[in-house]
């Protein structure tokens, strides 16, 4: 019974978050849809800061930083 409980609360979370999303005008977004010009879109700021933690190689920060051309890049290392 617990567990059944402790599911349809995160079930519930899930859908709160996804109208809450939809009311605020987010778009609905799978990870297979997150390409740079997508997230570019999303966060639609005239220069966001791009922080991003655990790069392999960097080839995502570079397609993030064509995407953003009014971006902020403060790299920590």
């Amino acid at each position: 019974m617990m567990n059944s409980a402790r599911q349809f609360k995160r079930r519930f979370r899930r859908v709160a978050n996804w109208l809450t999303d939809r009311v605020r005008g987010l778009p609905a977004v799978q990870p297979h849809d997150l390409t740079p010009d997508r997230i570019a879109a999303i966060v639609a700021r005239e220069r966001p800061l791009i922080l991003e933690i655990g790069c392999n190689d960097g080839q995502d920060t570079v397609r993030l930083l064509e995407a953003m051309p009014g971006r902020r890049h403060d790299p920590l290392f």
